[in-house]
């Protein structure tokens, strides 16, 4: 669980989706809350999407890391700014300009460098989910699903890194006055892997314990 931290609900909005987008869940929160309210047992990471927001504290990095030590810091900074002091005590700073997809991975990676934790493949940093994007895909790969391979992907990248059985994915892709069969799940997910072959060289999503499904990475 990913803690984001702004004062604007726009920007606050745009970056959970974009996190969710890869798999990552997030929650928001106040600048006081996360000082005095850490939940270290369920946050893996603080986010600042705006280094330079007015409500911040002035040296609230500084002030977090010293109190939750534990809990790394990552940092989405525009390019052209100036860092502050403060953001020297962030675990990573990011370039915001970037893509979503490479700022995501690039945030993954600059939090397993800096702390050692394995972020980059706990997290599936390789889906990408279609809410931002016009189809969705594997990387910088767009992958040619039918809508129900969509919901079908969508689905395991939310689960992930839990696999998903064949009944929760048949009751989350079935259309309103259809009645699929469990036979159909294994035929889908043949064809999203067959897809996969295809595009990016290799199956997404495995059977690791034939009854569940999850994303391959």
């Amino acid at each position: 669980m990913f803690l984001v931290l702004t004062s604007d609900p726009e920007t606050m909005l745009r970056v959970r989706r974009l996190l969710f987008s890869a798999g990552i869940l997030t929650i928001p929160g106040t600048y006081h809350y996360a000082i005095q309210n850490p939940r270290e047992d369920k946050i893996d990471a603080v986010i600042l999407p705006d280094p330079f927001d007015p409500e911040k504290p002035p040296r609230f990095c500084q002030s977090y890391k010293n109190k939750h030590p534990s809990i790394p810091i990552a940092v989405f900074a525009p390019p052209l700014r100036e860092p502050t002091r403060d953001m020297g005590f962030a675990d990573c700073i990011l370039n915001s300009d970037q893509a979503p997809a490479a700022l995501v991975h690039s945030m993954l990676v600059g939090l397993t460098l800096s702390t050692g934790r394995d972020f980059a493949l706990r997290m599936a940093s390789e889906a990408r989910d279609h809410l931002l994007q016009a189809q969705p895909s594997w990387g910088a790969t767009p992958l040619p699903l039918t809508p129900t391979e969509r919901a079908i992907y969508r689905y395991l990248i939310m689960k992930y890194p839990a696999t998903a059985t064949a009944r929760e994915l048949l009751r989350y892709c079935t259309k309103p006055g259809t009645a699929p069969t469990l036979c159909n799940v294994p035929s889908h997910i043949y064809r999203i892997n067959l897809k996969a072959e295809e595009t990016v060289g290799r199956h997404i999503i495995e059977c690791p314990d034939k009854v569940g499904y999850k994303l391959l990475l």
